[in-house]
């Protein structure tokens, strides 16, 4: 353990091949050190800080570098130990199963900064970049314009923990598990937990109080697409979120307490190449905003091995705007489902109905069927008020099946001037059912599909 009130620095071209080793600017008392609990690092706000720039060995160990302010620019090397920079309380079993925690007098900016800009790996292991999480957001920042990485060698697997008020990633993080928290998460880098050759794709979890912006890409790739899990109080999403697989695709579940937007830039892929798709849903309590492309299909015709099902994609908030969207939940077999804004005829438990939801024309959902299979399903839903002016298609399959179902309708006002073709080149057509308390249609584009003649056919119950 190596403490220094007046900072520390291992300086370029340094090396330290240790078990493992503990670098500090704050002060641990004696009683501390030997009564087998917690150690307590404590200090004021103006403590120096520790900076590495050179490269620290400790295979099977632990490198904890904890200061208000801990960067590194060199090499952190801690194979199936964990690299720790810290600048607030942490936990992890290579501390002799302690924690190490620190407190400090005064007030300052830089009061909790852990940055990384070189290289960190602990194969195997665990990095955790932490910062007191403070009441502004300049105050427990945590920043990685570096490498990290905590890969799976064998079958133990790594994992990836920064947290803090303001988490940024504008490099690269990778690991079999990934979890970012604090009050403002920026991700301008890429987050990757995929899986390598046979490999199935990893976890990757997001949790943030204030908001997420994604610019970057977050992938959980691999034999089998991995999970993505975003909650938040509001987003903004103009980057990727990738758990496609080869024979499944995975799960990206996004959750806003607010508001939640995406830009045309953005992309969420939980698609298989060679078999079903898997599930993409996306809830916000405020307003939703897609305008860029979901995809959950399964397998392309020609991949496919075995069934290749179209995924599920589910939607809702309470005001609900797809705005030139792309859905996608086609299957090499059978299409999948897709939900915007409630289930069919607004009954659905596991999926809350929006109270508006509005497509734009240059909007397209798509459950079709590939080479032979019935199209899937797709319901364009509302309490007060849905505005359709989109193409839906989910037709049967080339060589035999059914068109699939569609529904666009509201528990009460509907203006449908869109599109639908539930058609089947070897199979019965679908009827499309326009199902509302008030409705006003615009037949002025053809379409292959059939109109339920209801005027009025609220689900019962309601």
């Amino acid at each position: 353990m190596l403490v220094n009130p007046a900072g520390v620095v291992f300086g370029p071209g340094s090396q330290l091949n240790v078990g493992g080793i503990t670098a500090s600017t704050l002060a641990i008392s004696d009683a501390d050190f030997l009564d087998g609990d917690d150690y307590h690092f404590r200090g004021n706000a103006t403590a120096s800080k520790v900076l590495n720039r050179g490269k620290l060995n400790a295979n099977g160990g632990i490198v904890a570098l904890i200061a208000p302010v801990v960067e590194n620019e060199g090499v952190i090397d801690a194979p199936r130990g964990a690299a720790v920079l810290a600048g607030r309380r942490v936990g992890h079993p290579g501390l002799h199963g302690r924690r190490a925690a620190f407190r400090h007098r005064g007030k300052s900016t830089l009061d909790a900064l852990a940055e990384n800009k070189g290289l960190i790996r602990a194969d195997e292991g665990r990095v955790i970049l932490a910062a007191n999480a403070a009441h502004d957001l300049l105050s427990g920042a945590v920043n990685n314009t570096g490498v990290i990485e905590a890969r799976e060698i064998t079958r133990k697997g790594g994992r990836i923990l920064l947290t803090g008020a303001a988490v940024t990633n504008k490099d690269r993080l990778f690991s079999e598990r990934i979890e970012l928290a604090g009050d403002l998460i920026i991700n301008d880098g890429e987050i990757s937990a995929n899986g390598e050759g046979i490999e199935g794709g990893g976890a990757i979890g997001m949790e943030a109080s204030r908001a997420i912006i994604n610019t970057g890409r977050v992938s959980a790739t691999g034999k089998t697409g991995g999970r993505i899990r975003v909650a938040t109080r509001n987003g903004i999403d103009a980057g990727e979120w990738d758990a496609s697989g080869e024979d499944a695709g995975g799960d990206i579940h996004i959750r806003a307490s607010g508001n939640w937007e995406q830009t045309a830039a953005g992309r969420m892929d939980a698609s298989a190449a060679a078999g079903d798709g898997g599930t993409i849903r996306v809830t916000a309590e405020k307003g939703l905003w897609l305008s860029g492309t979901l995809d959950a299909s399964g397998g392309a015709p020609e991949n496919a091995r075995g069934n290749a099902r179209g995924g599920d994609i589910s939607l809702t908030a309470d005001t609900l705007t797809l705005a030139g969207a792309h859905l996608h939940a086609d299957g090499a077999t059978d299409g999948g489902r897709i939900r915007a804004g409630g289930g069919w005829q607004g009954k659905d438990t596991d999926l809350p109905n929006a109270r508006k939801t509005r497509v734009t024309a240059s909007t397209e959902l798509t459950a079709n069927a590939g080479t032979s299979g019935d199209g899937g399903t797709v319901v364009i839903w509302s309490e007060e008020t849905t505005t359709f002016a989109g193409a839906i298609a989910a037709t049967g399959g080339r060589s035999g099946g059914d068109g699939g179902r569609a529904e666009v309708s509201s528990h009460d006002k509907l203006g449908f001037t869109g599109d639908a073709d539930l058609s089947a080149h070897a199979g019965a057509r679908r009827k499309l059912l326009l199902d509302p308390k008030n409705i006003v249609i615009d037949d002025s584009t053809p379409s292959a599909y059939e109109v339920i003649p209801l005027t009025y056919a609220r689900p019962q119950g309601r």
